[in-house]
């Protein structure tokens, strides 16, 4: 039965309480604003929280997903590529798991409808879909054959390239999808549900075709993703351990291949948030020590405020009011203030997220301004937090005091001793933890400033670097050689741009996950046993490439024009680590190496120049082995530009060479190498100015 007095003595209580908040503007609006900038804080944060930790993913029983990886302790990567040999056998022998299928991202350039696009595309398992849990909402997925040599070609699309190439034509199951200038077809088999992108960016899914070579000889060529569904009845802790048994069956049966090679499993909501999860826990917590630092500022103004009204609330007592009465009455003011607040902090988390993602790309992908039931449910809990901190603990603060005691500190302007030491309390309180902030936020711009104070190798301020893509993969001797034309066309119009200095190329420029890795050894020097050769991360380059990046050369020289030619005597240009870990005390100039891969007969290589390493791993992370050999004038996607002026300047002029060199030509990846750097350090740089900003508000 409802209790209408109890409602009644709240209405009351809430008109009071309006009324002393208008009798008191100034006091309103900054207790009302400390208290704004801590639930919005906090509210922002955990809308992105949610979106990594809690939000439901779009697949069905998405909890049972995971990436399986190949942890190479050869190479150091934890989380490497894994080759089709390999998932096969994953796949084959493990029970824990329902399913596995792999795949990998890539840029397509569409032609035949409309004017040419190029859109993120992914080659993949005919399974792809299966595993995922997700259907087309037209048409169908591939068939187990479509993944044969010489099936016809079929493609997948995403509901948003249906809806915006295709104008939601629903006849469109059936209809050709051309490539470049048409030396590849495909035939539209499905349309994706709208929403679904996997990988992420991907508006078009094709067959990989696994060839003999991929079953039989692939298993050193690491170059597939993989996700995996669990079975229903299995364990995480279960299907770890049993791919770590069959992980070291393949490296005793392959050990020059597998050798120290096991297999990592990471549940999909892990893998999707692992580049957020330390640094939202961090701020999280910094956050919660603002909302705090809040809390205890608006408490404090509060007891300030009621130590005007000791009268009030001697009369009160006098009158027969209870304690109860008292904190009821001021939990009711802290209410409004705090229903106040955070009306407005929501509409400052929602501006908090939109400048998060600018800040952080890695933040922004998640999607986090999205303030669901969830997030909305937790801005309540936090205003009911705020206040029940704001409302009882000033109410404590006034005890029951003597009518004619009150009036005479009134008079004489004291405060209740109880109160007044309350305060100091907080006010140090306060003063803690605004410390606290201020020492995490100096500690983290120091470890930024000695980051980006060590030499990357490179002049990353004057290098323009871009990915060139072709239409897809030459169809016949006469396509490649139009193709390479074009490259050495299109380089020498790069080179003739005014302001630039040098322009070259090299395979997959400044990361070293994406670089060829080969066991390699080292002529008269002992050979490790197989499975425990060292790798050797190598790219194609140019004989321009160091010049354009502003590699120096320590000893020897770099490539020339001869030595690109075909039947050219092999040649390698290696790093300062390289040169200093096999030969120390010796010229390296005249060694040679060859690389250890079963399929192809390496040559000799012979060291003819010796250049200065670059922190292709990022600049925290110390040097490794790196080796450079010449390109033969074939097609290499990733070009470096290096000019005198701002880089930044030329990226319009680039895009312009790229489209009048040829129509089958895309540009992608068009970055300043210092941007590129930054990028990587953008999860430290934005958690040092929040850290910053927050110790200034707090």
């Amino acid at each position: 039965m409802v209790d209408f007095s109890t409602l009644e003595t709240s209405w009351q209580d809430a008109r009071y309480g309006v009324r002393m908040l208008r009798k008191n503007p100034g006091f309103t609006a900054l207790a009302v604003l400390t208290l704004a900038i801590g639930i919005g804080a906090n509210t922002a944060i955990f809308s992105l929280a949610n979106a990594a930790f809690f939000r439901p993913l779009p697949y069905p029983d998405a909890e049972r997903l995971a990436f399986l990886w190949q942890n190479n302790q050869r190479t150091g990567e934890t989380e490497g590529l894994v080759s089709y040999p390999n998932f096969a056998d994953w796949r084959s022998q493990s029970h824990s798991f329902a399913d596995m299928a792999y795949f990998r991202s890539g840029k397509s350039i569409l032609s035949g409808t409309g004017d040419p696009k190029r859109t993120t595309s992914a080659l993949v398992s005919t399974n792809i879909f299966s595993v995922l849990g997700v259907n087309p909402i037209m048409g169908r997925t591939f068939a187990t054959d479509e993944q044969l040599p010489g099936h016809a070609n079929v493609a997948v699309i995403s509901y948003h390239l249906w809806r915006t190439r295709y104008g939601g034509d629903p006849q469109v199951i059936g209809r050709n999808l051309s490539f470049g200038s048409g030396e590849r077809i495909d035939t539209i088999i499905g349309v994706m549900p709208p929403g679904f992108s996997f990988p992420q960016g991907s508006e078009l899914w094709i067959p990989h075709a696994v060839t003999e070579f991929f079953k039989t000889k692939a298993r050193q060529y690491p170059q597939f993703q993989v996700i995996g569904r669990l079975n229903p009845g299995a364990s995480w802790v279960l299907a770890r351990v049993e791919l770590d048994t069959i992980g070291a069956r393949l490296a005793d049966e392959y050990p020059a291949i597998d050798g120290g090679v096991g297999v990592r499993v990471v549940p999909l909501r892990q893998q999707l948030s692992q580049n957020v999860r330390q640094g939202l826990i961090v701020l999280w917590g910094a956050i919660a020590g603002v909302l705090l630092i809040a809390c205890l500022n608006a408490a404090n103004l509060i007891m300030a405020r009621a130590a005007g009204r000791q009268k009030e609330i001697s009369v009160r007592y006098s009158l027969g009011a209870t304690p109860g009465r008292i904190i009821q009455q001021f939990l009711c003011e802290s209410v409004l203030l705090a229903s106040a607040a955070a009306s407005i902090g929501v509409l400052l988390s929602v501006w908090t997220l939109k400048l998060v993602s600018k800040l952080n790309p890695e933040l922004g992908k998640l999607g986090g301004a999205v303030l669901d039931v969830r997030v909305l449910g937790f801005t309540v809990a936090v205003t009911a937090f705020t206040a029940l901190i704001c409302g009882v603990l000033p109410a404590l603060s006034s005890p029951r005091v003597d009518l004619n005691r009150a009036l005479r500190q009134l008079n004489s302007g004291q405060a209740a001793p109880g109160a007044h030491a309350l305060r100091k309390l907080f006010i140090v309180a306060q003063v803690s933890l605004a410390f606290v902030l201020l020492v995490g936020s100096g500690l983290l711009v120091r470890s930024l400033w000695r980051i980006f104070a060590v030499d990357s190798g490179f002049d990353a301020e004057h290098v323009l670097t871009l990915h060139v893509y072709w239409a897809s993969a030459p169809a016949n001797n006469a396509i490649e050689q139009e193709r390479n034309s074009l490259y050495g066309e299109l380089l020498n119009r790069l080179r003739a741009l005014p302001g630039v200095s040098s322009a070259g190329a090299i395979s997959n420029v400044l990361f070293l996950t994406e670089m060829d890795k080969v066991p390699f050894v080292i002529e008269g020097q002992p050979a490790e046993p197989p499975g425990q050769r060292p790798f050797l991360p190598h790219g194609e380059a140019t004989s321009d490439y160091f010049r354009a990046m502003g590699i120096p050369l320590l000893r020897g020289r770099v490539f020339a024009d001869a030595d690109a030619v075909e039947n050219a005597p092999p040649v390698m240009i290696i790093n300062e680590t390289m040169a200093r870990c096999y030969w120390p005390n010796e010229d390296p100039i005249g060694k040679r190496l060859k690389f250890d891969d079963p399929n192809f007969k390496s040559p000799w290589f012979s060291a003819v120049g010796v250049v200065g390493d670059v922190r292709q791993d990022g600049l925290e992370m110390p040097a490794g082995l790196m080796a450079y050999v010449p390109s033969t004038g074939k097609w290499v996607n990733d070009i470096v530009i290096h000019t005198k002026n701002d880089p930044h300047a030329l990226i319009a002029t680039v895009r312009e060479q790229v489209r009048s060199v040829g129509p089958n030509l895309a540009i992608d990846n068009v970055n300043v190498v210092s941007d590129l750097l930054s990028l990587r350090e953008s999860q430290r740089k934005f958690n040092a100015i929040l850290l910053g900003g927050l110790a200034c508000i707090a």
